[in-house]
């Protein structure tokens, strides 16, 4: 894909498709019913990341001193802190 007719190609391919070949090959077809998978897919979307939330709230606190809470949002540099390499099990489960 070094040529940039490749992607136009793909882009002139895809906008055919979407705008006669799919509709044309659909015509006669009714459209799905995905209101409940949708609900469950939403659902289960909110678990996870209230999850992942959670686990990266709780390794961060985890992390500090328990008596530096005030602190916490100015000592905290993403640029010059070490990155850590030891295998501690909650750190793996993130």
């Amino acid at each position: 894909m070094t040529r940039p007719f490749t992607v136009m190609g793909l882009v002139a391919a895809y906008a055919l498709f979407a705008t006669r070949l799919g509709p044309w090959m659909m015509r006669d077809r009714k459209p799905f019913e995905l209101k409940r998978t949708l609900i469950v897919y939403n659902a289960l979307q909110i678990v996870a990341n209230a999850y992942g939330f959670y686990m990266v709230r709780r390794l961060s606190l985890s992390l500090d001193a328990a008596s530096n809470t005030m602190s916490r949002g100015i000592k905290c540099s993403y640029v010059t802190t070490e990155v850590s390499t030891n295998n501690c099990n909650e750190l793996i489960g993130m």
